[in-house]
């Protein structure tokens, strides 16, 4: 029987626009030969390329994640083909997580609940952090909150890479009761323009 090694499963990521490469090996420990007939990559999300080392005994494959994947989840599912009885296919599942250039950070604020008192003004709330990985070139072309008591102000961190959102109330605007909405950050990166922060809570 054929083994797959290191493993007849790949999970990995990579960041939009590159790609994630690994080499896998496919081993036959027995005397009988098993060819490897056909390269079945059962998809595009990755590349496979299958090389023999010494013909029926030992092969390498070579796959690689599709570069111009936009951010998400993928899943493909590689199949070969053999000319063994008792193993006419074998199986190489990929699994790869493509992450945007840009992010958000914290991807989500979560607050306690908060009194409605003289000094609530004073309650720290978490700063929004945008970033670009690997690059330079970032640009924040706007910003805004679907809550009406919350006020933004922008800080450049690192020009072209990291900026920071603090969040502050206007408390003129606070009403009692649970509230749900989003922040909204409008970028110059062409495959994630809109980053969307959702903010939960409620005051008492």
């Amino acid at each position: 029987m054929l083994t797959v090694e290191p493993s007849d499963r790949w999970v990995t990521s990579a960041i939009t626009g590159s790609s994630s490469v690994n080499t896998f090996y496919l081993y036959n420990p027995k005397e009988t030969p098993i060819h490897l007939k056909k390269l079945n990559p059962g998809g595009t999300d990755f590349t496979a390329k299958l090389d023999p080392i010494q013909d029926g005994k030992r092969y390498q494959l070579s796959i690689a994640s599709n570069p111009s994947l936009k951010p998400g989840h993928y899943l493909q599912k590689l199949q070969i083909e053999t000319d063994s009885p008792a193993q006419p296919l074998v199986n190489v599942e990929l699994d790869v997580t493509i992450y945007p250039k840009v992010f958000a950070s914290p991807p989500s604020i979560i607050m306690p609940q908060l009194p409605i008192a003289d000094d609530v003004e004073k309650i720290s709330w978490p700063s929004i952090y945008i970033r670009k990985l690997r690059e330079q070139g970032l640009k924040i072309k706007s910003y805004n909150s679907t809550l009406p008591f919350l006020k933004l102000e922008l800080f450049t961190e690192s020009e072209g890479q990291v900026y920071r959102l603090k969040l502050s109330l206007d408390t003129t605007k606070i009403k009692p009761g649970a509230f749900n909405g989003k922040v909204h950050i409008e970028t110059n990166e062409p495959d994630l323009p809109v980053l969307e922060v959702p903010i939960q809570g409620s005051f008492k």
